[in-house]
């Protein structure tokens, strides 16, 4: 499933899935087939395996601490990662840099995305510190530097 999640091999991931092909395998970086998925931008097979897995999956912890929900934020997949946080993903799991979903979303100033994350239950009052100061919408940007190891 791996393999044909990086490669983009739609229908063999299809025939994976309708045969409960293990969603949790990763490579020795801890990414999924979801996480690589995204990677290499196969948005359809990235949607296919968020529908066919339960919550705790789409939370695997991959390369650098990265969740689905961080990939899809990062690489600025914002269907995606609306489709996720509906799901109940993580709004809270820290990245390696020490960034959550909600600081991406507001880093990258996708106001939409912050407001469906409070929607869903984000907390307003929990705040975290990126690079010494709290980050508000509207202030300057923030440069994100994400260099996965090739996978």
């Amino acid at each position: 499933l791996y393999i044909a999640s990086r490669k983009g091999y739609e229908n063999l991931v299809d025939e994976l899935i309708a045969r409960n092909s293990d969603r949790k395998i990763a490579n020795d970086y801890g990414t999924t087939p979801l996480m690589i998925s995204l990677y290499n931008g196969h948005l359809e097979i990235a949607n296919k395996l968020i529908d066919a897995s339960p919550l705790g999956e789409l939370n695997i912890k991959g390369q650098q601490s990265n969740t689905a929900l961080h990939y899809a934020l990062k690489l600025e997949y914002y269907d995606v990662a609306e489709k996720l946080v509906r799901r109940g993903s993580d709004l809270y799991a820290m990245e390696g840099s020490g960034l959550s979903p909600m600081s991406l979303a507001i880093i990258k100033d996708n106001v939409s995305l912050v407001n469906l994350m409070i929607s869903e239950g984000y907390q307003i009052n929990y705040q975290q510190k990126i690079s010494g100061y709290l980050r508000t919408i509207g202030e300057p940007e923030l440069q994100i530097s994400w260099n996965p190891v090739a996978i």
